[in-house]
């Protein structure tokens, strides 16, 4: 279970408690999450895993983003496998950029 908010400038995605995001690739193919509208500056999102919310990531990357980056709340789940293999890119942009 998750949310996503787009309106205004940029857009929040929420896990909930109970919820899992899954962003899985495999080696020399990473799974990839982006802006969502494909241009521009205010297109950025952040990505926030509430209490009891669970995200896996692996191979995968997480391209422009805003300054919020991802996080995690106090008992957040990292699902084992983002600790197993951490191949994992992140992208976040300098302030100027925003």
């Amino acid at each position: 279970m998750y949310t996503a908010n787009t309106s205004g400038a940029g857009a929040d995605v929420v896990v909930l408690s109970g919820g899992t995001l899954a962003v899985v690739g495999a080696t020399g193919s990473n799974a990839t999450i982006t802006r969502f509208n494909g241009t521009g500056t205010t297109d950025r999102y952040s990505l926030m895993v509430q209490s009891g919310g669970t995200i896996q990531a692996q191979f995968c990357s997480f391209e422009y983003m805003d300054t919020n980056g991802i996080q995690l709340a106090d008992g957040a789940i990292l699902h084992p496998s983002i600790i197993s293999v951490m191949s994992i890119s992140i992208t976040v942009p300098r302030a100027e950029d925003i």
